[in-house]
């Protein structure tokens, strides 16, 4: 078996859907996200950040396991999926663009199951399969 055909694609695209579970359409046109996946650079920064942050906390709170709050863990998820988001695909918010584009939507509670949607997508190899190989 030639094992290159298994690499996994750099991105992949996520078909956001309403807290309701239907994909979202914006003019016939499907509302995407792409992601940077488990083979990236960025991945394994988001990796290094998160290590990061539990040594922190370890050392502040002298070596006690010490829960963090609700929104803590919230701001770390929106800067994780903003750090791991390539661009988004028919999805406006006003008229923000770029990383102020993505933080807005993952950071609003209200479009929490997008942020839930996303960090969910990105963990899972499988949805970076069968494109593309990373360069």
């Amino acid at each position: 078996m030639d094992v290159s055909a298994l690499m996994v694609s750099a991105t992949a695209a996520m078909h956001v859907k309403n807290a309701a579970g239907t994909p979202l359409m914006d003019e016939g046109k499907p509302v995407r996200i792409h992601f940077y996946g488990p083979s990236t650079r960025q991945f394994a920064e988001l990796e290094t950040r998160q290590t990061e942050r539990s040594i922190k906390r370890h050392n502040d709170n002298e070596g006690k396991l010490v829960a963090r709050t609700a929104e803590q863990r919230r701001e770390e998820a929106v800067e994780d999926l903003v750090l791991l988001t390539d661009r988004f695909e028919n999805l406006t918010f006003g008229d923000k663009a770029g990383e102020d584009l993505h933080r807005a939507v993952y950071s609003s509670p209200e479009l929490g199951f997008i942020l839930a949607q996303g960090s969910k997508f990105v963990g899972e190899w499988g949805n970076f399969a069968g494109s593309t190989p990373p360069s």
